[in-house]
């Protein structure tokens, strides 16, 4: 938890790097994932007041409502100013995209 730290790009930066290493079967940061197909990237692009704007890319495992489920989750236990954690684009929740 930050215990009201400002809700910065910076401190977010921070917790999504820490959110890739935490929750690795999610993301294609590893070696083990890139072997099987797992591609997903996750990134902020806006801080909108206390909402985040991520967006998602590659392919995941996982539903990608579930990915979003998950890292909002985690961003929202260690930061709790955060009210809510969305994707720029809703497309990118569908199974079209999960290319």
């Amino acid at each position: 938890m930050t215990n009201n730290l400002p809700l910065v790009t910076s401190l977010l930066d921070s917790l999504l790097s820490a959110c890739r290493i935490d929750l690795p079967t999610l993301f294609g940061y590893n070696p083990e994932n890139l072997l099987v197909g797992i591609t997903g990237s996750v990134d902020l692009i806006d801080l909108d007041g206390p909402v985040v704007v991520l967006t998602f890319g590659g392919r995941y495992w996982h539903q990608r409502p579930t990915v979003l489920a998950r890292v909002k989750s985690y961003l929202q236990e260690r930061c709790p100013e955060i009210v809510d954690v969305v994707v720029g684009d809703e497309w990118e929740l569908t199974d079209e995209a999960n290319v």
